[in-house]
């Protein structure tokens, strides 16, 4: 979330991206055309992402991080 309350998407390497919900986890990227992230998990887990571009579609998994649980 940032100062605004809004959800932001922030990749490796990448400038920070505004998310707009669309429907259910699946959310919009505000300056990204044709680009959008969907969370995926049981109940309020979420163990991956999948990323919606225009030449793809693709799923990243949830790595646990060392001493702590998802």
């Amino acid at each position: 979330m940032d100062s605004k309350g809004r959800l932001i998407l922030k990749p490796d390497f990448q400038p920070a991206y505004r998310l707009e919900p669309q429907q259910g986890r699946r959310f919009r990227i505000v300056d990204l055309e044709g680009f959008a992230v969907e969370f995926s998990g049981e109940g309020e887990s979420i163990g991956q992402i999948v990323f919606h571009q225009p030449n793809g579609t693709f799923l990243a998994e949830r790595v646990a991080e060392e001493g702590r649980e998802r």
